[in-house]
């Protein structure tokens, strides 16, 4: 009976420290992988042709919205950091078709 509870420590510990860390990360996903951005493509968004922007603040996170006319292609949810390094989510972005363009949402920790 020890010996079962010992070799299913570990096992615990792993479900876990997997539950605590998918609490943790927002629940927004792309609708399918092939909607994700490359990390060129994240690249393009520090060149926008912006029309609009705002840029604001509320609960820790800085917003800043986005209206283009540029196309973008199918981008609909992106993590910008993870995709690109695999590294701790650092903000999120998202693109929304609109007429004549696009609408982008990009949220950042302050």
């Amino acid at each position: 009976m020890v010996l079962l509870a010992i070799f299913s420590l570990p096992n615990l510990a792993t479900k876990a420290a997997n539950f605590n860390r998918s609490e943790l990360e927002p629940q927004v996903r792309s609708s399918t992988p092939a909607d994700l951005a490359t990390c060129e493509s994240l690249a393009e968004f520090d060149n926008l042709e912006i029309e609009d922007l705002s840029d604001f603040e509320v609960g820790g996170w800085k917003i800043q919205i986005y209206s283009t006319a540029r196309t973008l292609g199918s981008v609909w949810f992106v993590n910008f950091e993870a995709a690109c390094s695999g590294q701790v989510i650092d903000g999120l972005l998202t693109a929304e078709q609109i007429e004549g363009g696009y609408r982008i949402l990009r949220m950042t920790p302050t």
